[in-house]
C-alpha cells in the first residue's frame, strides 16, 4: 500500500540500520551497513558487510553456500544487525567445503611483519628473514658436507648437486647450482617494478641485483613458509613429505625424531650418519645406539660392514656375549699394523713387533669346527624409473595422431623416442634417466594428401 506521502510501505525492513546521521548513532549495534542479495527460492544469501564501529572496523564478504566467508579487521560474531562476541583480530578465510590457494608465480607465507604505514610501505614480496634463514642453511650444509667428506661418509647432495656436480632441477642450464644454492637464488630474486614484461624477463634470467626500480620477487614458482616464532605441521592421521629431488631437514640446534611405533629409514643408495663433527655430546659421546629391549641387529646384505675408530673401539655386553661371524673371514686391525684374521678355518695373529699373550691359563687345543646359524641375506633389485606421456586435447587437432613420432629429452642429454597410439598415448619407457625431463617434442607425421588438412610441423612443450 501507499502512505500519505506517496512512499511505499509494508515491505521488509533493511537488515542493517546503520544510517544514523549523528556520531552517537554509529557507536552501537547499528554501525553496520552493506549489500545483501537474496537466493532465488531459498533462504540463502550473499553479502558484503561494512562495520564502522569506533576502533572496531570490519569488512565481511560472505555467502551462506558452505558457510564461506572472508573476514577482515575486528572479527566478531554477527547475525543480521546484531554485533555479537569478539572473535579475534586480523583476517579469516573459511569454508565448510573444499578450498584452494593457487599462485602461478609463487606464494609467500610469512609471520615476519613489514613496515605498513602512511609514510612507508615495504614491498609485498619482502622476504629478507627467509633469505637469511636459507643462507644460514646453505652455510650449515657446506660445513657438514666438508665434515662428511673428511670423515669418509656420505656427502650432502643438496650442497654438491643432484643431477650432476653443482647441478639441480631448479637451476638454469646457463648458471647451474646445487639445490640449496639454487633455492637461495630463487628466493633472492628482484623483479622490475615498472613493466610486467621486464619483471618476467628478470625472473627468467634469475636477477638478484637490488635496484630502486626493482622489488623482491622469487625467480621461480616457490611456496615459501617463513616463521618468526615456530612452524608446526600436524595431521590427525598421516603427514607426507615428498619431492622429486632432495629434502633437507636441518636445525641450528637440536632435532628430535620420535615415533610411537616403528621408525623406518629406507634409501635406494647409501645412508650416512656422522656424529661429533665439531665436538662430542654429553658424557663425551659421539654416536650412541641403545636398544632398551631386544637385540641390535646390524647387517650388510651386500658388501662389507666396516667398523672403524681413530682411537679406542670398545664392544661390551653387560649380561650375555658378543658374537662375530662371517661367511668368509673376520679381520681386526690397528693402524700400527697389528692384525688378527679368522679365515679359511685358521686364526692368524700378526704384529710388527712383540706378541704378548696375557692370561692366567694358556690352552692351545687342536682344530675344531662349530657351525654358526647365519641369517638369510636377501638381495633386492629396486625398479628403475619409467616414463610415459600423452598428448591431450585431441579434439583441437584436425588430424589423427596415431603414429606421430615423439621425443622425450632429459636434463642429462639422454633421449627416448617412440610413436603415439590413436589416443595420444606413448609407450612405457623403462629404466630412464633420473635427471628429470627437459622437454617433450611431438613431430609432424609424413606429408598428407592435399585434401587432408596438415598438422603442425612441430609442437614443442
Amino acid at each position: 500500500q501507499t502512505s500519505g506521502q506517496g512512499n511505499l510501505a509494508g515491505g521488509h525492513s533493511p537488515v542493517w540500520h546503520g544510517a544514523s546521521s549523528s556520531s552517537d548513532g554509529h557507536r552501537n549495534a547499528a554501525a553496520q551497513w552493506g549489500i545483501r542479495s537474496k537466493e532465488f527460492g531459498g533462504s540463502g544469501y550473499n553479502q558484503l558487510l561494512f562495520d564502522d564501529s569506533d576502533h572496531q572496523g570490519r569488512v565481511q564478504l560472505k555467502t551462506t553456500q558452505a558457510a564461506t566467508e572472508l573476514n577482515l579487521g575486528h572479527l566478531r560474531h554477527t547475525a543480521d544487525n546484531f554485533r555479537g562476541s569478539f572473535r579475534g583480530l586480523g583476517a579469516e578465510l573459511r569454508t565448510d567445503a573444499y578450498g584452494a590457494l593457487r599462485a602461478g608465480a609463487g606464494w609467500l607465507v610469512s609471520s615476519f611483519p613489514i613496515e605498513h604505514s602512511a609514510s612507508r610501505r615495504d614491498p609485498a614480496g619482502d622476504n629478507a628473514p627467509g633469505m637469511a634463514h636459507l643462507k644460514h642453511l646453505t652455510q650449515l650444509a657446506a660445513t657438514f658436507n666438508q665434515a662428511a667428506t673428511l670423515h669418509q661418509t656420505v656427502p650432502l647432495a643438496v650442497h654438491r648437486g643432484t643431477t650432476g656436480a653443482g647441478h639441480s632441477l631448479l637451476s638454469a642450464d646457463k648458471a647451474p647450482q646445487a639445490p640449496l644454492a639454487a633455492q637461495l637464488t630463487a628466493v633472492s630474486g628482484m623483479a622490475d617494478s615498472q613493466s610486467l614484461a621486464a619483471a618476467q624477463a628478470d625472473a627468467q634470467s634469475k636477477t638478484t641485483q637490488a635496484s630502486h626500480t626493482k622489488v623482491p620477487h622469487s625467480t621461480d614458482p616457490l611456496i615459501a613458509l617463513t616463521a618468526q616464532g615456530g612452524l608446526t605441521l600436524t595431521a590427525a592421521h598421516s603427514l607426507q613429505l615428498a619431492n622429486g629431488e632432495a629434502i633437507t631437514l636441518a636445525s641450528g640446534h637440536d632435532s628430535q625424531f620420535i615415533t610411537g611405533g616403528p621408525w623406518r629409514l629406507n634409501t635406494g643408495q647409501a645412508i650416512g650418519v656422522l656424529a661429533g663433527a665439531t665436538a662430542p655430546g654429553p658424557n663425551q659421546l659421539g654416536l650412541q645406539v641403545i636398544a632398551a629391549q631386544d637385540p641390535i641387529d646390524l647387517r650388510a646384505h651386500n658388501g662389507t660392514l666396516a667398523v672403524q675408530a681413530q682411537h679406542a673401539l670398545t664392544l661390551t655386553s653387560s649380561h650375555a656375549h658378543s658374537d662375530w661371524a662371517a661367511a668368509q673371514g673376520i679381520s681386526i686391525s690397528t693402524a700400527a699394523g697389528a692384525n688378527i684374521t679368522i679365515d679359511n678355518g685358521n686364526i692368524t695373529v700378526q704384529c710388527p713387533g712383540k706378541l704378548t699373550i696375557q692370561a692366567g691359563k694358556k690352552s692351545f687345543i687342536g682344530p675344531g669346527r662349530v657351525a654358526f646359524n647365519f641369517p638369510a641375506m636377501p638381495r633386492s633389485t629396486p625398479p628403475g624409473n619409467w616414463i610415459s606421456t600423452q598428448l591431450l586435447d585431441l579434439d583441437s587437432l584436425d588430424y589423427n595422431v596415431s603414429g606421430m613420432p615423439y621425443e622425450i629429452h632429459f636434463n642429462d642429454g639422454s633421449l627416448q623416442t617412440g610413436l603415439l597410439d590413436a589416443t595420444g598415448k606413448s609407450q612405457k619407457h623403462l629404466d630412464v634417466s633420473h635427471s628429470g625431463v627437459k622437454k617433450i617434442v611431438y613431430q609432424a607425421r609424413p606429408a598428407l594428401p592435399e585434401h587432408v588438412a596438415p598438422g603442425h610441423k612441430l609442437i614443442d612443450f
